[in-house]
């Protein structure tokens, strides 16, 4: 599953991702089916600039059948803690539950 995000530098300095750092962490949840996982880079970001970013989050096993399944979805930017912020008040989770579409 591509999960797609998008990532702002609310900060007042250019954004460089620290060396083998996975900021962007999604993980899915097909309810008591499986979890996904998916992890990727931000790119240097100057400031108030953005990134549109896909995150592809796999299983180990396959799913079979999941059309009409609910899912939720958690979207953690560094969740590693390894880029230096600022300030902490905009860290957070956005959880986003939904259906799979039975085809």
């Amino acid at each position: 599953m591509t999960v797609h995000v998008t990532v702002k530098n609310v900060g007042d300095a250019v954004f460089v991702s620290p060396r083998n750092s996975a900021l962007l962490e999604a993980t899915v949840k097909i309810i008591g089916v499986a979890t996904l996982a998916g992890r990727k880079y931000v790119p240097q970001l100057a400031p108030g600039a953005s990134a549109e970013l896909d995150v592809v989050a796999r299983s180990r096993g396959s799913i079979a059948a999941a059309g009409g399944l609910r899912y939720s979805v958690v979207v953690i930017v560094n969740g590693d803690g390894q880029a230096e912020e600022a300030t902490l008040d905009n860290n957070g989770e956005y959880v986003k539950a939904a259906t799979f579409p039975l085809c």
